[in-house]
C-alpha cells in the first residue's frame, strides 16, 4: 500500500509545508517549501497538494493519506462546510488532484503520528538545514 503523510504549519506569519512518501513501507520521495505569507490551513492544504502531485510522478495510482489536521480530512472527506474562499480554491484544487488516483482515502491521525512529516516542515522554516 501506498501512504502519504502531510503536514502544515505558520511561524510568525510565515507557512510551511512538507510529506513523505511511502510505497510499501520503504520512502519514495519527500519534499515541500517555505511558502511565505499564509495561514495554518493554507499550509495544510499546499502540503497536501504538493505530496499528491509528487505521488503522480512517481506512478502513484492509489493511496491512504495522513494528516493531522481534522479540518483538511473533514472538509475532503466529511463534506464540512469551507468558510473561506481561499480555502475553497485549495479545497477544489486538492480534489482534482486527487480524481486523478484510481483510489484514495484521507485519515486524521493524532500529531504524535505524524512526527516524519511535521520534522519535515520544521526542516523548511529552518532553511533546509
Amino acid at each position: 500500500m501506498n501512504n502519504i503523510f502531510f503536514d502544515g504549519g505558520r511561524r510568525k506569519g510565515i507557512g510551511a509545508c512538507g510529506y513523505i512518501i511511502y510505497q510499501d513501507r520503504n520512502e519514495v520521495a519527500w519534499g515541500g517549501e517555505l511558502m511565505g505569507r499564509a495561514s495554518n490551513n493554507e499550509a495544510e492544504y499546499q502540503g497536501l497538494i504538493l505530496a499528491i502531485r509528487r505521488a503522480h510522478k512517481e506512478g502513484i495510482h492509489s493511496c491512504q493519506i495522513f494528516t493531522d489536521s481534522k479540518l483538511v480530512a473533514g472538509q475532503i472527506s466529511w463534506g464540512w462546510r469551507i468558510n473561506h474562499e481561499h480555502l475553497q480554491e485549495l479545497v477544489d484544487m486538492a480534489k482534482a488532484e486527487l480524481s486523478k488516483f484510481d483510489y484514495w482515502s484521507i485519515k486524521w491521525i493524532p500529531r504524535e503520528k505524524n512526527k516524519t512529516a511535521d520534522w519535515i516542515v520544521q526542516y523548511f522554516f529552518d532553511g533546509g538545514r
